[in-house]
């Protein structure tokens, strides 16, 4: 029982960092104007 809970909570910490690593939040430009996602 205790093995379990164990493997859990890595696998929990494990999860939660992946999700809190950073996006990739860089400005990019084109020109001299923002490139924005989507607007084509």
């Amino acid at each position: 029982m205790k093995k379990t809970i164990a493997a859990l909570a890595v696998a929990a910490a494990g999860s939660a960092m992946t999700l809190a690593a950073p996006a990739s939040a860089a400005i990019q430009c084109k020109d001299e104007f923002q490139w924005i996602k989507g607007t084509g």
